[in-house]
């Protein structure tokens, strides 16, 4: 059996099993290692989704980051990638930015990133059942002993994607039904954690809910944010879509000091960053001397007023998927999708500000509406500035009477190269971003740049 190598494809070397490893890619024609400078957690969940341990939509389960050769270095080698920086979204690690083959710069192989993958659905699956976070490790052979020989084995073959609550909701060969005999040679292990994680983000000093000096979790401490030259309205809104907002109402130096470190200083977004830790910053813990506790960021977020029109992402896992809604008269309703139809996807996440729709769902893969929302019946061509510019029908088909088809979608900015242009302004108004003469209706933070895109 042959086994093909392409460019782009991702392995994990000298781990010890399959789930963990040194990150090696294999570009140009040969494996190189990976450069752990500014890899962090969205990096490796592209990973590991890569390497097939979870589908891009649940891409949220835990990747440990290895950093400082932890699975040691490969000098034999040479490096193929240094400051990778992904949104999280992307099916392959090269269709994310950063620096490749001869453009990789002051990086040794001291630096060579390892990364622990989420340990499988099924394990996941036993440990959410637990009401535990995530699996830790999944294990085989009755490592942790065999059941008693008078117990019968009751699932085998289990074959859970992810979303499952219980295990006997996973696929499996029948209750009480499987090869694996009576001996109990095979049975299954798991060890389940509950974890903040890496880039974790929070307000404190709160007066009110929405408001508070901003917080970050790292390296197993809360700690503070620099409120420097470098902070802006696009810093301000990753941090305000991370805690479940979707606009800032304001943001200015703390009157009270935060406690804890000062974690981040000389913060820079893009503005699709799901994490301020994901952004351009200074070292974590180390801010500049300028910053104190007299300068954190003290935040205030909001939530905008729903227009005629408008369209939202609900109940995935980061900002860019989730079950489609479109409000209309007053209210949310879902959208009815029998067979994942792209380019109704591709119309919601234009108006999103997205560039186009990466994944579409039907079968309520996010979940389903509530039982009170209407659900409207929608046939797009592809090529609508808006989705109430698509055809609509308020009673669907039998098949979306009941929620069972509410439609869902990944969105992306990833695309040919040539589809996007980049031209340098002087300043750049976050509700007028041009798009082949358009307006968008709900831009997104991505298209908020100090170098705003146009699309063409």
């Amino acid at each position: 059996m042959c086994n093909f190598i392409s460019e782009g494809d991702v392995r994990l070397v000298d781990g010890a099993n399959a789930y963990e490893g040194r990150v090696e890619i294999f570009s140009g024609g040969r494996w190189g290692t990976v450069c752990g400078r500014l890899f962090d957690s969205t990096d490796g969940q592209v990973v590991c989704h890569q390497l097939g341990y979870g589908s891009v939509a649940f891409s949220w389960k835990p990747v440990s980051i290895m950093h400082g050769a932890y699975f040691g270095g490969n000098s034999e080698i040479p490096i193929n990638l240094a400051d990778a920086r992904c949104v999280g979204v992307e099916d392959r690690l090269t269709m994310c930015d950063g620096s490749w083959g001869d453009e990789v710069l002051d990086c040794d192989h001291s630096l060579d990133v390892g990364l622990i993958c989420s340990y499988g659905n099924d394990a996941n699956v036993a440990c959410h059942q637990l009401a535990f976070e995530f699996a830790t490790l999944a294990t085989r052979n009755s490592y942790y002993g065999g059941g008693n020989l008078d117990q019968i084995v009751m699932l085998s073959n289990v074959r859970c994607n992810g979303t499952e609550e219980h295990l006997l909701d996973c696929e499996n060969d029948g209750w009480g039904v499987g090869d694996c005999g009576k001996t109990h040679l095979d049975d299954a292990g798991v060890k389940c954690a509950n974890e903040i994680f890496e880039g974790t983000m929070r307000l404190e000093d709160r007066a009110r809910e929405n408001e508070g000096i901003l917080e970050i979790y790292h390296g197993g401490n809360w700690g503070t944010i620099c409120n420097d030259d470098s902070f802006s309205d696009i810093e301000a809104l990753v941090a305000c879509r991370h805690l479940g907002y979707d606009m800032v109402t304001g943001f200015a130096t703390s009157i009270t000091p935060g406690s804890g470190v000062i974690q981040l200083d000389a913060v820079s977004c893009y503005g699709y960053e799901l994490t301020l830790g994901n952004c351009a910053h200074g070292e974590w813990g180390n801010p500049s001397s300028s910053c104190t506790y007299d300068t954190d960021v003290w935040l205030r977020c909001g939530n905008k007023l729903a227009e005629h029109g408008a369209v939202r992402l609900v109940d995935g896992f980061t900002s860019s998927q989730g079950r489609v809604e479109y409000y209309d008269d007053g209210q949310w309703s879902t959208i009815c999708d029998t067979v994942g139809d792209l380019r109704k996807a591709t119309v919601v996440c234009r108006q999103l500000g997205y560039l186009t729709a990466s994944e579409a769902f039907d079968g309520s893969y996010f979940g389903s509406g509530s039982s009170d929302q209407p659900i409207d019946a929608v046939s797009c061509h592809g090529y609508e500035a808006a989705f109430e510019d698509c055809d609509h029908r308020v009673f669907g088909p039998e098949n979306c009477e009941y929620h069972q088809n509410d439609a869902g979608v990944i969105c992306t900015d990833q695309g040919p190269s040539s589809s996007r242009e980049y031209v340098t302004v002087t300043a750049c108004d976050p509700r007028l971003i041009p798009s082949g003469g358009r307006t968008l209706h709900k831009p997104r933070a991505s298209l908020i740049k100090r170098v705003c895109p146009r699309l063409t």
